[in-house]
């Protein structure tokens, strides 16, 4: 990790659990954040960066497919899963997303570190510590500027995931049971109390896609693109 990294973009993560629309609202965002980089009027023009975690990269995919499709017969358990993500992650920062942001590009990533906490320490059993201690060694001062947290009812949770899947082959915590993703929710929400100043909570319930995605547009061009301008 380089301490040294000075960053000239900006780093905007979508959070949250299954079902609660993340997905979508990272398609929607993507092309009107894209389009509002390019009509602004700077010395060098920034582009999107479009990412996911785990994956993002050729290393990290490889470590997505590890742990979301692990062979017949392995179970990771809580501590190892972070161990993989943070393996991910690593690999991730170091190959994608700290050149686009020295370069001046913007970084709109699918998860990351939030969901690390959610899912193996709230939902699991990882220690605290071990989440800290990877933090620190492995993103150390490349931090989001802006997180979105995306909620919404155990109802709608449900629903979205039944419409979504179908008859298509779960991963390994799309498996898991309501217990545990009610944990991965309360967690996010833990989060987004430690970090207020990060993460806007964005409520999926009722509002459209679209809806959801301009008013996120809004958040960043006052939060990021104002403080820059």
């Amino acid at each position: 990790m380089s301490q040294s990294f000075a960053p000239k973009g900006c780093f905007i993560t979508l959070e949250g659990g299954e079902g609660v629309g993340k997905s979508t609202l990272c398609a929607r965002l993507a092309p009107m954040l894209s389009s509002l980089l390019t009509d602004i009027k700077t010395a060098e023009a920034s582009r999107l960066v479009l990412t996911r975690e785990p994956g993002g990269t050729a290393a990290s995919e490889a470590i997505r497919s590890l742990m979301l499709h692990p062979p017949e017969q392995v179970r990771f358990d809580s501590e190892v899963q972070a161990l993989l993500a943070y393996a991910a992650r690593r690999a991730h920062l170091e190959t994608l997303v700290r050149p686009a942001l020295a370069r001046g590009d913007w970084v709109l990533c699918d998860r990351f570190h939030d969901s690390s906490w959610a899912y193996q320490h709230y939902a699991g059993s990882a220690p605290s510590s071990l989440l800290e201690a990877l933090d620190t060694e492995v993103i150390g001062i490349t931090m989001p500027d802006l997180t979105f947290l995306m909620t919404a009812s155990e109802d709608t949770r449900l629903r979205r995931r039944r419409q979504r899947d179908g008859d298509s082959v779960k991963d390994s915590f799309e498996r898991m049971d309501v217990g545990f993703h009610r944990r991965v929710c309360d967690g996010f929400e833990a989060r987004a109390a430690a970090c207020p100043n990060r993460i806007v909570t964005l409520d999926t319930n009722t509002l459209a896609p679209d809806v959801l995605a301009a008013m996120a547009l809004d958040i960043i061009s006052s939060r990021l693109l104002r403080s820059r301008a």
